[in-house]
């Protein structure tokens, strides 16, 4: 009888068990959101090689902190393939800097690199990860 009423207790418990870690997760995010500021988040950034490298290429880029089941700080840059007076903005490419920050800490965790909405994630500092960013899309 007991063997019966293990599985059923997890398949119930199941929906509570993933609610508590989405819970433990926008928990952590509102802690680091309500401690530091916006802007010290982009500081925390700034020195990683990868940032530098980008910030080489695309010297304007538009900075966001994304807040979506993690914190991270986007640097994303649209710009025509060719230099028209006209762009068409279907012929648009979209790079992107991703630096994710690790919800106990604050900080840098790793970054995601991408050229018209596909991501590749690595860690922090990776020399493919540079080179790729300073390659450009």
């Amino acid at each position: 009888m007991i063997i019966g009423v293990v599985p059923i207790v997890i398949i119930v418990s199941l929906p509570y068990l993933l609610t508590w870690d989405f819970q433990v997760t926008f928990w952590k995010m509102h802690q680091i959101l309500s401690s530091v500021s916006e802007e010290e988040l982009i500081n925390r950034t700034k020195d990683l090689p990868e940032v530098k490298a980008y910030l080489a290429l695309y010297a304007n880029p538009v900075m966001s902190i994304d807040k979506d089941f993690h914190i991270g700080v986007d640097y994303s840059s649209t710009f025509c393939l060719h230099d028209e007076k006209y762009c068409d903005a279907s012929k648009a490419v979209r790079a992107e800097l991703i630096v994710r920050m690790n919800l106990d800490t604050g900080y840098p965790q790793n970054s995601a690199w991408g050229c018209n909405g596909s991501l590749t994630i690595f860690p922090l500092s990776d020399p493919v990860l540079i080179d790729e960013v300073k390659n450009g899309c």
